[in-house]
Parts: C-alpha cells; structure tokens; sequence
C-alpha cells in the first residue's frame, strides 16, 4: 500500500491512497479522503485503475485541446496584427473556386448517374466515366491553383478540355437537374481555365 498526504493551502488535509485489493486480481484502488485541518472525515472518493486511467486520458485530452486552441487564437491574433505585405496573394482564386464548385457539382450528378445505372438505365454510362474523369481533374486542378503552383496552367489546359468534354455529355441530359448544374459547372470551369 503507498499513501502520501498532501497539505493545501485551503485548510484541509488530502490523503491519497493506493492499493490492492487482492494479489489474484491485480486490481488498484485510488482513493482520497478529505480532512478538514481538525482531521474530522469530509469526503470520500474510490475508483478502480481503469477509472483512474480514462479519468487522466480525459482530463490530458482536455487540457491538450485547450493548448492547441489558446495557441491557434495566439496565431491569429499574430497574424491579424501583423503586416501582411509578405503574404503572397491568391493568384488564381476564381479558377481555384470554379474547380471546386464543379468537383462538387461532379459528386452530385455522379450520384445521380450511378442511381440510374443501378436501375439498368446505362444512357448515361458516358456521362458517369465523364463526370469521374472531372472530378478527378478539378480536384488536382484546385489544390494547385489554391497554392499558386507554376503548374496550374499546364493542368488547366487539360482540365478545361474535361470540363468541355463532360458539359457536351452533360447537356444530353439537361432535364435532370443534377446534369444541368454540372454542365453550368463545367462551362465556368472551362472558361476560367481558358484565362490562365
């Protein structure tokens, strides 16, 4: 059995105590008493170790989240006090947003697409590859131009032929409303990818 006996400046007494209960069980018992400076008994608390343990991963966790948030608050608060003349601007922000709308738009009618084909309506099997094939390109299209690579338009020129080819598919199928967003999609896309 250890115990220890800590004094806060309260006024009263804590007295820890860890033990055993029996060696063929190898379980540990936690428990605090609470004494006022008189030694009159107050409180008394017992949990086993697995208590202990998911007690002290709960409380680590909560303290480990309030750091990472009293530390991301202490960022933005740097940076929104801070000369933002070395940051460097969005330099393809309309064709980053007009690929992300239309990969978006691309899950949508995909899923749409794939519900037809699962009721054995395969006209719009080359819709489906189509729409893949766009929201595979607009996605990398995205990424690159969100971070100004000096690849944007190279990958541009290939997405704005995707984004051309879908739409021609897209507008066979313009009374579903899914084909007609992704087809207005695909324009804005070609088109923004058209002035890099």
């Amino acid at each position: 059995m250890i115990q220890k006996i800590v004094r806060p400046a309260q006024g009263k007494l804590e007295f820890f105590q860890w033990a055993t209960d029996a060696p063929s069980e190898n379980r540990l018992h936690f428990c605090i008493r609470s004494f006022d400076v008189d030694h009159k008994k107050r409180e008394t608390s017992t949990m086993n170790r697995r208590d202990l343990i998911s007690t002290a991963g709960a409380a680590s966790a909560a303290l480990l989240a309030g750091a990472m948030t009293a530390r991301a608050e202490d960022e933005h608060a740097h940076h929104a006090g801070a000369d933002h003349a070395h940051h460097h601007p969005a330099k393809y922000k309309a064709l980053t947003d007009a690929a992300a709308k239309c990969a978006l738009d691309g899950e949508n009618n995909m899923r749409h697409c794939l519900e037809m084909v699962a009721m054995n309506d395969t006209s719009m099997a080359q819709c489906l590859k189509l729409t893949h094939d766009t929201i595979a390109a607009c996605r990398a299209l995205e990424s690159l131009s969100a971070v100004n690579s000096p690849f944007t338009p190279a990958i541009a020129k290939v997405v704005e032929q995707i984004c051309s080819a879908c739409k021609k598919e897209c507008d066979k199928f313009l009374q579903y409303e899914e084909c007609k967003a992704m087809a207005e999609a695909c324009k804005n896309c070609a088109e923004e990818c058209r002035k890099v």
